[in-house]
């Protein structure tokens, strides 16, 4: 009503349920910083039907209310306008496989190989369905580890289903201010 459309936006949230743009610590980000919508509403239900799991997941109570985790990166302008920016969805369906593969699980994995200070894993799409990319920042220096490397280190403990499809060793990995690493920036890697 009375609010003019933005190319590039999804509008104002204006009338409805409650949001935030929150960062990873849940904290209410500032003008112009990205971060996951949250939203909370009298209608909103309660969790997920017979899946505690993913209710836990994407459902928290702040402050007495319930609010639901979309998943969902953006930021607001000082305009007032939200600017999406790309999903936050931390898991996926490897082709032919039926249980979804969590990329926390595979961060980890790599994160304990020696010679690996840091990685972080994000979610690909293209013909053939889904698949990872892992990034790898080393602890040593970057010559002494090698894509090749991770690769033989991770498959003896990863699933082949589970193995990243490309492996990219970087000086640093971005991470936010928070020191939690920044998918939205990874995920504009090679695009």
């Amino acid at each position: 009503d009375g609010v003019p459309h933005q190319a590039g936006t999804i509008g104002w949230f204006y009338y409805g349920p409650e949001w935030l743009i929150v960062d990873d610590d849940l904290e209410e980000v500032k003008y112009n910083e990205t971060g996951e919508i949250i939203v909370s509403s009298p209608t909103l239900c309660q969790g997920y039907f017979n899946d505690p799991e993913a209710t836990a997941e994407s459902f928290l109570t702040i402050g007495g209310k319930v609010w639901f985790r979309t998943g969902d990166f953006a930021y607001l302008g000082e305009d007032r306008y939200v600017r999406f920016l790309g999903r936050k969805r931390r898991f996926y369906f490897a082709e032919g496989v039926t249980d979804k593969v969590n990329c926390e699980t595979i961060e980890q994995t790599l994160g304990s190989l020696p010679g690996v200070k840091l990685a972080a894993v994000i979610i690909m799409k293209g013909e053939g369905g889904e698949w990872s990319r892992a990034f790898i920042e080393a602890s040593e220096e970057p010559a002494q580890i090698t894509a090749e490397s991770v690769r033989k280190g991770a498959e003896q403990k990863l699933q082949p289903w589970q193995m990243p499809r490309e492996i990219v060793i970087m000086d640093k990995i971005p991470v936010m201010r928070s020191g939690k690493v920044n998918y939205h920036l990874l995920e504009q890697y090679g695009h």
